[in-house]
């Protein structure tokens, strides 16, 4: 079975984009628009293998996302992607700027590698 990434991304375009790239880099894929559609499907069921967190919702809004996600799987890592020119976001285990895609599909892949 492949390995399971939910993704919370802020903007629809950007959502299909990354669904795009990582099922092509052979993840399976769910995803969800914005914090309060996340905590909707997520409920109290996570069977994800990582978390990937869009860039493009204010700071609060990751942070709050990462923090809410940390309390409820502790064990599953966050990956959250960030503007270039912000700080990373606080809290998620492993970060990279949003750049290429390559860049965050290898923080996708070096979270799941520590997670083993």
């Amino acid at each position: 079975m492949p390995t399971q990434i939910f993704q919370v991304a802020y903007d629809r375009g950007l959502l299909r984009v990354r669904e795009f790239v990582l099922a092509e880099h052979g993840f399976s894929v769910s995803s969800a628009l914005g914090n309060t559609d996340a905590r909707h499907v997520l409920a109290e069921n996570a069977p994800y293998d990582a978390f990937l967190i869009g860039w493009s919702a204010t700071s609060n809004e990751r942070i709050s996302m990462v923090s809410w996600l940390k309390q409820r799987w502790p064990t599953i890592p966050v990956i959250a992607l960030h503007d270039p020119y912000q700080e990373p976001t606080p809290g998620a285990d492993f970060t990279a700027t949003y750049d290429t895609p390559e860049g965050w599909i290898m923080a996708v892949k070096t979270a799941l590698q520590t997670k083993q």
